[in-house]
């Protein structure tokens, strides 16, 4: 057989049993969102691979995740929090992040900590901001639930914590939540004079402000009722695939949260001031998942 032609045949082997294996691989289905600055997809595709994530929060977390998982072939599609649970809720094999742990949730879904980020705050119209009653914390929203006349509205199937979660969908409280057809359709309502406040991270605030999404000053004040960090969860379905997705998922988080690029996440996008406010508890976390790690399922 002439080199040339042998040469031609092995290349084309090999490029088979390539594709062979990976599809031979075990599959993690991530559900994404599309969400600036969390998601940071490259021209707002969906990426086929780990190497096409993005650059935003949550692009950088499965990029390193996928890195300490080379056992599994990583998909990726669009959808949101609703869809994500709804499915793990019918038993179809997906893992969400980031995600909030809830006890409903919990039922339908297997929920390791994985990352800290800061507090949600509110969000109004700076134009607005003497209709709203401060003091020196910032505002309380189980005084302001109960104002009919300010007009304030969140994601329907999203959770903004147990702790908040209770205030906004507790009977008489004049918060309602409705769908996003786009993750900021609820901040141009907002900009448009539609609704007075919405509740959001004052970094995708802020990022979206930069790019000049808004026609009007859209600023952020502290809740009362959320002053902590908030842990952000990697959910995957209850059943035996998302048990052993999360035991290989347990391990990964705990090497992952000694290393500085894990780390250095949960500050990415935030002011010098709020870093300095965060840093100490950030660390405390980090250095309590990588001691202790998670409890496999």
């Amino acid at each position: 057989m002439k080199p040339l032609l042998l040469g031609m045949m092995l290349t084309v082997s090999q490029g088979c049993a390539s594709v062979t294996h990976a599809q031979e691989l075990p599959q993690i289905n991530w559900v994404l969102l599309d969400w600036q600055p969390v998601f940071l997809l490259h021209e707002g595709q969906t990426p086929g691979s780990p190497q096409e994530l993005g650059s935003g929060m949550a692009d950088k977390a499965l990029k390193l995740l996928a890195a300490r998982l080379p056992q599994y072939r990583h998909q990726y599609r669009r959808g949101d929090s609703q869809r994500a649970f709804g499915e793990m809720a019918r038993g179809q094999p997906v893992c969400f992040f980031p995600s909030f742990q809830t006890e409903e949730r919990r039922k339908f879904a297997y929920q390791l900590p994985a990352m800290m980020t800061v507090p949600h705050q509110l969000v109004i119209d700076q134009a607005q901001q003497a209709r709203f009653r401060t003091d020196a914390d910032g505002v309380s929203l189980a005084g302001l639930r109960k104002q009919a006349v300010l007009r304030g509205y969140v994601e329907k199937g999203r959770s903004y914590t147990s702790a908040l979660d209770v205030l906004i969908d507790a009977p008489g409280s004049a918060i309602r939540r409705i769908a996003q057809p786009e993750k900021s359709h609820l901040l141009r309502l907002l900009d448009s004079g539609q609704i007075d406040y919405t509740i959001e991270y004052p970094y995708v605030v802020s990022f979206q402000t930069q790019n000049g999404v808004f026609n009007h000053t859209l600023v952020t004040l502290p809740i009362n009722e959320l002053t902590t960090p908030l842990v952000w969860h990697i959910s995957c379905t209850r059943n035996e695939w998302g048990k052993v997705v999360s035991r290989d998922l347990a391990q990964a988080l705990r090497d992952l949260a000694g290393e500085a690029d894990w780390r250095q996440i949960s500050e990415q996008g935030l002011s010098a001031a709020t870093t300095q406010r965060y840093h100490a508890r950030f660390k405390a976390f980090y250095d309590a998942l990588k001691l202790n790690g998670n409890t496999p399922p």
